[in-house]
């Protein structure tokens, strides 16, 4: 192993297990990710997740596909700048100490009432909402939190969605993908129906602009080239099962 950090992977200070590597592109810094497994659909979920936010009209962190080294990668820019940085809810979950018995949830909302970020609890959950319909497994308390000040360390609010690639079925086989299929959850639940429970009396998401939405999904993932017959199709049914699922437990 070599002592020297690879400065060109934000590895040394980001989480994951995807290869990642760092672009400058018209003075901008750009992350770009690439896909594992057998379909290597990362890149296409979080452009499916774009697609979805923006139909939602959620913040967050646009994606773009770009192909490096004969690879299709997802690309992002980076969110925080000389004056803004991201809190984890992690970190965010240390303002207060954790009383024995209470769950995560319980203390997430009351680290949220004691700094007073407006509408922060009807944004996480619209966020595992979003999640629920893109089948996420990884919303690990690492991948979404806060904006500060990182001068005067005053709150800005909820940081925009961003890592959603660990989603829409990408290592499950065609034939096994199922819109009613046990999904794992993170981070206040260990199953998507459980956490779904958990959030539908604060979720307040324009379901009905995902009329169709299905048919967006098809379209985006029939440009995956590891993809086999089928796939695109298969993935884009479960997806409009799950949104009818929402809409049901909202209901």
């Amino acid at each position: 192993l070599s002592a020297q950090p690879d400065l060109c992977s934000p590895c040394n200070t980001s989480d994951g297990f995807l290869q990642k590597r760092w672009r400058i592109a018209d003075g901008k810094r750009i992350l770009l990710k690439a896909g594992s497994g057998i379909y290597k659909q990362e890149p296409y979920n979080e452009i499916v997740a774009t697609a979805l936010y923006d139909a939602l009209g959620m913040p967050h962190v646009p994606y773009w596909l770009v192909e490096q080294g004969g690879q299709v990668m997802s690309a992002c820019a980076c969110f925080t700048n000389d004056h803004t940085e991201l809190v984890t809810a992690a970190q965010f979950m240390r303002l207060l100490p954790q009383a024995q018995g209470v769950s995560n949830w319980e203390h997430f909302n009351a680290c949220c009432r004691a700094v007073e970020i407006p509408d922060a609890k009807k944004a996480v959950c619209n966020m595992l909402a979003a999640d629920f319909i893109l089948a996420n497994t990884d919303r690990h308390l690492g991948n979404f939190g806060f904006l500060r000040d990182s001068e005067t360390l005053e709150w800005k609010g909820t940081a925009p969605i961003y890592d959603s690639g660990t989603s829409l079925w990408q290592m499950t086989l065609t034939r096994a993908i199922n819109a009613e299929a046990m999904v794992p959850a993170k981070p206040f639940e260990t199953s998507q129906q459980s956490q779904l429970k958990l959030i539908a009396p604060y979720v307040d998401l324009p379901l009905e602009r995902l009329d169709g939405f299905s048919n967006k999904v098809e379209e985006i993932f029939r440009t995956a080239t590891q993809f086999d017959d089928g796939r695109a199709a298969k993935i884009a049914a479960a997806v409009s099962g799950r949104i009818q699922m929402l809409r049901f437990n909202r209901a």
